[in-house]
């Protein structure tokens, strides 16, 4: 399967996307929707933290209650997205960091691999007017 869907980010906070226990994959997208497009940072207990295009700044435990997930089940989610290559978790003073490797891969700046150079033609009919 090739090709490009688009998702609103707004829909992270739609009741039928949190209403129940997310599924692994649901896991996967929900920290593509809410990883940063752009640099940018968040402010833990005052302290300004840098939060990289591509990076998570969500603790465990916020990740976990918001997936209805215990804290072994998202350790061991991450052990695996970690031993797949495609989060390297960075440990901070005050919040923990997730880089997504592949983030671009997944949330390139186009809409389409192969967008068409050429411009699209109108082929609909207009009535002359006299």
């Amino acid at each position: 399967m090739q090709g490009w869907i688009k998702l609103h980010r707004s829909m992270a906070l739609h009741d039928l996307w949190l209403a129940e226990p997310f599924s692994r994959g649901q896991a996967w997208v929900d920290m593509l929707m809410l990883a940063n497009h752009t640099d940018g940072f968040i402010r833990v207990n005052g302290e300004k933290i840098l939060i990289q295009r591509g990076q998570l700044g969500w603790s465990e435990r916020k990740l976990a209650e918001r997936w209805q997930w215990s804290r072994g089940k998202l350790r061991r989610f991450f052990d695996e997205l970690k031993s797949d290559h495609q989060i390297v978790p960075q440990k901070t003073r005050r919040n923990p960091i997730i880089t997504l490797i592949n983030y671009d891969m997944f949330q390139g700046d186009s809409t389409t691999d192969s967008t068409s150079e050429r411009p699209q033609k109108d082929h609909r009919q207009y009535p002359k007017k006299n």
